[in-house]
Order: structure tokens, then sequence, then C-alpha cells
């Protein structure tokens, strides 16, 4: 686990990039606090160059498995972030074709097999990676990020008849040490910010600066620039109808996925909640390697959202040493918090994600976690939501849910970690859309087209249509016979790779952790594409599927249990005044510099601190974005398209 960034031009290489370099690494040395190498190019002055370097979490082969990695010739080199979790078959197969490895750390395979298969090696590999390669003898530079999108990759392409640029890195804010230019806001991506709590790739909310996507590589030469996925969804019909089928093909690649999962030779722990799961993780990682790997729970003082007796029952069946971690507001440090997302970002669970990595931090240097498992097997209420829709639609008319998202902000304001006022509230606001993809997003939304005009009027004249309907269009999906499979492919593109993965990676190298995600294995994905979406889901149960298999390995207590979800008592702390930085910015000088009218965020905060309703979730998304343009110096106003 790395942090990687770097810099590819086809004209000569500035002085000042050694430099850049070096500053760009520091600021990435949280994750990677182990070691630091770099390349430059060589080579005549007329031909492509690149500079770029990592700073390395040492996890597989600590001593030998330095990085840069290079080819026998020397002539390819790569940087890496992530894990290739088949490394040991891929040495194999190399080795058995005559290559001399080095080392046996996961990330020498990668230029070994460039070599073999050229652009197409990408398609070998299974794991979570940013990859940064290149070839010397061709003057061919490639970036690549992992089919799931778990490790981040940012870069920003600067194209002209006489030089081409490429500036990359694993944080925008380490970018933009390396390319320090003023930027503008992006003013699509700052309403989707506002609408869902996050930004969808290729965008981010500064113009210039790009994500690359799930399974999207770049490659650049003299004479070449293309950007093209190597791995998409696939389109073949469901081909699995019976749910034993499903249950036994998931359970056998469980066991093979954790196989791979579970190598390292640092120590390893588990996240550990009282839900299906972390629990279906812990199972089988103590069913393929038994031990009594330390499992590491997150434990709150406020009743509704503490889960500590299922978690303990999880813990007890699978032979773990059980680990609770205190969640104390009063030692969080919000303004690291806040920090910690180079980009804003509503989830407030990073909360969860960084506490519980600083503890575990102290035991181990990576874990094994549940994240994933509602994204590929339907474990949210919002996609029972669309099942009840089209039943809805047919009998009640779109004035109907109008009304019925004004009422909701009568209903009486719980604080608690689910409450009927939310749910109420989200489902009206998402029944006023048609599209049934956009209603998908819709379900999520935080504030409607109209209120985010009135917190930011500035876009009445710039951007004042609905968002979300052009942000659909730009998603490539693929076509299932299934609704439900859909929705789920809209999420593995939006939801999960803009939040949740996005939380979690933040959360977890900010402790210099390494989290790992087994559920969103390349071939569990492959399996859950193929099963019939009735298997999946209905609309009285979620998960149909995975509890199946869960029933195999947990107690019925926690394949019975309701979802509840990992998240942090934010609402609650807000309105008892316990986040500082909400205090300090929630003020009418500190959102009118940045371009917000304080009318409507006020309101909101005072609705919110008053017990009147629960606003928590809106809060934050604002909170998080007034505190980046704060720090970073931007003025909201200042956007293109």
């Amino acid at each position: 686990m790395c942090g990687i960034a770097g810099y590819f031009t086809t004209g000569s290489l500035p002085e000042c990039m050694q430099g850049r370099l070096s500053y760009a690494l520091q600021a990435l040395k949280h994750r990677g606090p182990d070691d630091e190498g770099k390349f430059c190019s060589s080579g005549n002055s007329a031909a492509p160059k690149v500079i770029m370097g990592m700073r390395r979490l040492a996890i597989q082969d600590p001593v030998n498995g330095k990085q840069p990695v290079f080819s026998e010739d020397r002539s390819v080199v790569a940087v890496f972030n992530g894990e290739i979790y088949n490394y040991r078959e891929l040495q194999s197969m190399l080795s058995q074709r005559g290559h001399n490895l080095a080392s046996n750390s996961d990330s020498e395979v990668i230029v070994h097999l460039y070599e073999e298969y050229g652009i197409d090696f990408l398609k070998e590999l299974n794991g979570m990676f940013a990859i940064a390669l290149w070839d010397e003898r061709k003057g061919i530079f490639i970036l690549a990020r992992d089919p799931m999108g778990i490790k981040p990759l940012f870069y920003s392409a600067e194209r002209g008849d006489a030089e081409t640029r490429i500036y990359f890195s694993s944080e925008v804010d380490s970018l933009q040490i390396l390319e320090p230019s003023q930027r503008k806001i992006d003013i699509r991506s700052l309403k989707t910010y506002l609408t869902l709590g996050y930004t969808i790739s290729p965008r981010t909310l500064l113009k210039g600066i790009n994500s690359l996507r799930p399974g999207e590589a770049l490659l650049v030469g003299r004479e070449e620039f293309k950007q093209f996925f190597f791995h998409q969804p696939t389109d073949e019909s469901e081909s699995i109808n019976s749910m034993k089928v499903a249950v036994d093909a998931v359970d056998g690649i469980l066991k093979e996925t954790l196989e791979r999962q579970l190598r390292s030779d640092v120590p390893l722990g588990i996240f550990l909640s009282g839900g299906i799961d972390s629990g279906i993780i812990a199972a089988y990682a103590n069913l393929v390697a038994p031990a009594p790997r330390p499992a590491f729970f997150l434990g709150f003082s406020e009743k509704s959202y503490d889960e500590e007796e299922l978690a303990r029952l999880t813990a007890s069946r699978c032979g773990l040493e059980f680990i609770r971690v205190e969640m104390k507001v009063e030692e969080i440090d919000w303004n690291k918090i806040l920090r910690m997302n180079d980009q804003p970002n509503m989830d407030f669970s990073i909360v969860n994600s960084y506490v519980l990595s600083c503890a575990a931090r102290e035991r181990v240097k990576t874990v094994i976690g549940g994240d994933g498992g509602d994204e590929l097997f339907g474990g949210y209420q919002t996609y029972q939501a669309n099942l009840w829709a089209n039943d809805f639609d047919r009998i009640l008319p779109n004035k109907f849910w109008k009304l019925g998202y004004k009422f909701s902000d009568f209903l009486p304001a719980s604080y608690n970690k689910t409450s009927i006022d939310f749910f109420f509230r989200s489902f009206s606001r998402g029944m006023l859309c048609k599209e049934p993809l956009v209603r998908h997003l819709a379900w999520r939304r935080h504030f409607t087209n109209e209120e985010i005009l009135e917190i930011m009027p500035f876009l009445q004249d710039i951007y004042s249509c609905e968002v979300l309907e052009d942000e659909i269009k730009d998603i490539s999906l693929s076509k299932f016979q299934n609704q439900v499979h859909s929705f789920l492919s809209l999420d593995h593109k939006t939801f999960l790779e803009g939040e949740t993965l996005t939380k979690t990676d933040r959360g977890t190298m900010a402790a210099s952790l390494e989290s790992r995600v087994p559920l969103l294995d390349l071939a569990l994905l492959r399996i859950s594409e193929k099963v019939n979406g009735n298997l999946i889901l209905n609309r009285s149960k979620t998960k149909l599927l995975l509890r199946e298999v869960a029933k195999i390995r947990l107690p019925k207590e926690i394949v019975s249990a309701p979802k509840s979800g990992f998240t942090a008592p934010i609402p609650v702390w807000l309105k008892e005044n316990k986040i500082e930085p909400a205090q300090r910015l929630f003020k009418r000088e500190p959102l009118q510099s940045i371009g917000m009218n304080p009318i409507p965020v006020l309101k909101l905060w005072n609705e919110h601190i008053s017990g009147k309703a629960n606003h928590g979730r809106r809060l934050w998304t604002i909170l998080s974005l007034v505190d980046w343009a704060t720090r970073h110096n931007y003025d909201l106003r200042n956007g293109i398209l």
C-alpha cells in the first residue's frame, strides 16, 4: 500500500520538477511512512520523459519489495499503490516463462506482466491498485486504476501541438504541489456534490483535475493519447436462476478470495461490526486460515449506534480476539477529520474509519473488512424502493409526493441511527423523479435542485437544470435483463466509488493502515452479475443470496438482524455543539465569503440545534464543503462548466 505521484512530458523536463516531486511525496507520507522511492528517465532531449515516485507502506516482502520496480533490462519501470492478490500465481507463471524476479513482492509482477502482455497485462491482475508504468524503449506512459475504484488516482492533462503533459497523484492536494495553478471550480461537480454528497468520476470539484474511473487506463506517448476501459461489467444474460447453485458458487469463491486476501508478511486484523458483511469476511477468514486474529469493533455510548452484542457473537463463533474501541467525541480532532478528504465528502463514517484505524494500527498494518457487500448483493433499502416505486407510480400522482416531501418537515425529529422522518423524506423526494436511474440516485440526495439554487443563487444563470440527468447521460452502463442489476451497476460507478470507498481509503490511510475489501473481489463481481436479480433481493428483504450464504457460517441472530450501517452519531454531536468547526463556520461571514447564501444554511443549522428537525446529513455536506473552500481560499462563484 502506497501513495504515488509523478509527471510525464513529451517535451523537456523542468528543473523544478525534482523538488516538486519531493514535496508532493511528502504530502503522501501518511499513505506510506516506511520508505520512499523515485525514478527520473534519461535519454535524448527529443524523447518523452517521466519523473515519478512513491511512499511505501511495506506489506509484502517488506525488506526486498522496494519501489520503483524494474524489468530485467530496466527499460520498464512502475510505481504502484495497492495489492495484487493473485501475485503468487502470476510469479509462478512468469518464472516458467523465463522472467527473473528479484523479490517476493506483489509489485514486481506488474513490469514483467507488461513485458508478456503489453497493455493487456491489466486484465491479468486481481487486486486493488493505482499503477503508473513507463516503457522507456517505446516512450509510452500508462496510468491505470483497479476495476472497482478501490484505490484513487487523480491526474491533470495538458495537450498542445508542441507538448503533452500529465501530472498524477494518489491525492488532489499532492497533485496540486506538482502543478501549482489557480484552479476554477467545476460548477457541475459542485452541484452534484450538494445533491449527492460526493462527485462522480471523472470530474472533481476542480476544473482540469480528473479522477481515473474504475477499470480505466490512460496511455500516452509522443503520438498517442488514449483513454479506455480494460474492465467492463459483463453483458451476458443472467444464467444462475437457482438459489442453491448461487449459494454454492458464492461459497466457493469466498473461500478462494479469502485465501488470496489473507496473504500478508505483516500482522493482519479484521474490522468487525454486528452486520452480515464483516461477519461473513470473519467467518471465511477463520475457515480457510484459522487464527485468533484481532477483531476491532467500534463502540458508542449512543445506544442506537452500538452493535456490540452481535459483534461479540461473530467474534466468538470465529475464534477472534474481540477488541472494543470506544468512540469518544471529546478526543476527536475535527479539523484533521475534515482535512482527510482532499475533496469534500459527506460520508461522516470517515470518523469511524479513522478512529478504528488508529486503534488497529497499534497492533497490525493491514485489515480486512466488509465494504462492498451492499453494492454487490443488494443490501440497501434504496434497491427495494425502486421496486415499490413502479407500483406507486401507477396509483399516486406527482403532487402527492410533493405534499409528502413538505409534510416530512412536520414529522417529529429523531436523532437515532435510523428514523421514520428520514426515510419518509428520502422516499418522497426520490418519487419526484420519474426516470428510474435518476430516481435511484435521488433516493440519497441531500438537496433538491430548488434548494441548491437557494443556497447558491449564482447558479441560477449558469446551471439551473437538474444535474442528476446530466450525470446519468455520461455514465456508461451495461444492459441487464433485470432492473436490479442496473441499479447495482450504477452504484458501483457512483456511490460505491465516490463515497464508500473514498471514506475507507482516506480514513485508513490517514492512520497508515491498509484496508482490504474481499467482497469486491473480481470473481465475486462476475458471479453476482450472473445471478438472477430476484435471488438478490425482493420487496420485503434485501441481500437474499448473501443471507443464505451467511446461514452456513454465522449465528442466526446475525443473519436475521435488520441492516444498521456503519455510521457515526454526527447529527447528535452537531445538535449538542460538540463539533467545533460547525460552530466556527456556520456563521454569516464564512458562508458569504465563499459564495453561499447564509440565510437557508443558518435556517437548517438553527432548526437542527433547536431539535425541530434532523438536518445532520445536509449540514455535514455543507460543513465539509465550507471547510474545504475556506482552507484553500476558493470562492465557489469562481467556476466554469
